[in-house]
């Protein structure tokens, strides 16, 4: 159980007092009138009750960063913040002291998401400044189905760093939704990957069409050139038609 609040142990340290007062009650004296049944009044009627309002409390609540699960880490900081962004983050953080690459950046990020620090407390504040417009539309989503709709709409959008956030931290976000959630950015990011791979190609092949091009039109330039000097100048020193 949780040392810091355990909702069961409270409910038994509250309610023994009673109990131990009844225990400790001395007996009637001999030939005294036999006194009452004492009624030890619980303290709470229902334990369900009352783990049920703090599930419905902590279900009213959007999720930190530190507090999703591991799997959302590594995507979430991949989409949500670009490596420049990331970087100045995590130096500021440490003073500058950090002498990594992006990759071990990145990674290092990752696993400092799993607590409540300074840094995963640096990257909590800059989502929610980044995508505060995406959070307030995400806000009017009452279900979990009227969350799972919003993010297709952004997958269908191209559109999914804002709302992978606000989808992972809303209150009606379950395991199985989040679960789904990170299939699909997976998916999305291998497309976006070959998108870019495509765009590379087709960017190259423009380069090359390019030089061509202008080989043709060098020669073409030359021919005309070489025309010009083979004609013959009139009397007055113009060339001939």
């Amino acid at each position: 159980m949780c040392e810091k609040h355990d909702p069961l142990a409270a409910i038994i340290a509250a309610a023994m007092p009673q109990v131990a007062g009844a225990v400790a009650e001395p007996g009637p004296r001999v030939g005294a009138p036999a006194a009452k049944p004492q009624v030890i009044k619980p303290v709470i009627n229902s334990v369900r009750s009352v783990l049920g309002k703090e599930a419905d409390a902590q279900a009213s609540r959007r999720r930190r960063l530190w507090e999703l699960g591991h799997a959302c880490h590594c995507p979430l900081v991949g989409v949500g913040f670009p490596l420049g962004v990331l970087r100045k983050l995590v130096d500021k953080v440490t003073n500058g002291k950090v002498v990594a690459d992006d990759y071990e950046v990145h990674v290092g990020a990752v696993t400092e998401c799993g607590s409540r620090n300074r840094l995963s407390e640096a990257l909590q504040k800059e989502l929610e400044r980044r995508y505060a417009a995406v959070l307030l539309r995400f806000r009017n989503a009452k279900n979990t189905e009227q969350v799972a709709e919003l993010w297709r709409n952004a997958v269908n959008a191209g559109d999914v760093a804002g709302a992978f956030w606000a989808g992972l931290t809303h209150p009606r976000c379950t395991s199985e939704l989040e679960e789904q959630m990170c299939r699909d950015l997976h998916m999305v990011q291998h497309q976006a990957g070959a998108c870019v791979r495509a765009d590379i190609s087709k960017f190259n092949a423009t380069l090359d069409e390019n030089k061509r091009l202008t080989h043709d039109l060098a020669k073409a330039q030359q021919r005309a050139t070489a025309l010009m000097a083979e004609k013959p100048r009139t009397p007055n020193g113009t060339r001939r038609k």
